[in-house]
């Protein structure tokens, strides 16, 4: 008897062990397993662009208008649109859009070469789309570019499985952040950060002959984190009688450098997913030989 209770103590212990290490680590493997598959999932959305057909993106492009025309300065002046929700504390708050633009699909890719960052972004910034990547907040201009127009892409400061926008800070003016769709980038120069209460959503409101795209997440670094943090973002925009004349070619794009950093985080998220998998594994091999034997 007095064995048998010693070999389920054994038992259990080699159980919390497993616990132990598998749920911090699958947390890791999920950061390892995006930022990995980032840049492949980026190229996919690439290559999907390119096969909508005309008759659809003139279709996408008048509602993206419509859209954006309910938002914009004017319509703001007149009162058509009383507040914008902060993401953060609106869990189940949907917002309205054109019935053809999918909400659940990515509408653009969001691109910051100093954080190696390549993410979706979807419209409509609920939960679960800020799970899959960032999203467009509800209420702010479609991330199409055009003077008068402030388009908000929120995500949250760091989540299970991800950093998300935990770096944002790292920031600095003069940085570059691109948007990327239908085969076209809009290019972004970060201008000046922000820290606001979540009630300040007049700080969103787009702005005369500006063409602004803000970053927002909670704030500070370490939780809790009571306020946002905006990261606003001119375009630029190489000949003042064209608004569109940096929509290059994506593949013309050259690569920039990482911040060190960063680049040191996700070589750590990257050892420790794997010496977890070893000692899982190891760990693993050990109860099973203690089972049979």
């Amino acid at each position: 008897m007095k064995k048998r209770q010693k070999s389920i103590k054994k038992t259990i212990g080699y159980i919390l062990v497993l616990l132990g290490i598998a749920i911090p680590l699958s947390a890791f493997l999920m950061m390892s397993y995006r930022n990995f598959t980032g840049k492949k999932f980026y190229k996919v959305f690439l290559e999907e662009q390119k096969k909508i057909s005309n008759t659809k993106r003139i279709e996408l492009e008048n509602s993206i208008n419509a859209y954006n025309d309910s938002v914009s300065v004017d319509a703001y002046k007149k009162g058509n649109n009383s507040s914008i929700v902060d993401p953060f504390v609106a869990e189940e708050y949907q917002g309205s859009y054109p019935s053809n633009l999918d909400k659940n699909v990515p509408f653009a890719y969001l691109r910051i070469p100093k954080m190696d960052f390549y993410k979706p972004i979807y419209l409509d910034a609920t939960w679960e789309h800020m799970d899959k990547g960032v999203a467009q907040v509800d209420g702010t201009s479609l991330p199409v570019g055009g003077k008068g127009k402030k388009s908000v892409i929120a995500g949250h400061r760091d989540w299970w499985g991800d950093t998300m926008f935990l770096y944002l800070h790292k920031l600095q003016k003069g940085d570059k952040v691109y948007i990327e769709r239908d085969s076209k980038v809009l290019e972004y120069e970060v201008d000046n950060f922000e820290v606001i209460d979540p009630s300040q959503w007049e700080k969103l409101l787009p702005e005369d002959d500006k063409d602004i795209l803000t970053l927002l997440t909670c704030e500070p670094f370490y939780p809790p984190r009571p306020y946002r943090l905006l990261v606003n973002c001119n375009r630029i925009v190489k000949d003042e009688n064209n608004n569109n004349s940096n929509d290059i070619e994506i593949k013309e794009l050259k690569e920039e450098k990482t911040d060190p950093e960063i680049k040191k985080v996700n070589m750590i998220i990257y050892f420790i997913s794997l010496f977890g998998l070893i000692s899982l594994g190891f760990v693993l091999y050990k109860f099973i030989i203690y089972l049979i034997r």
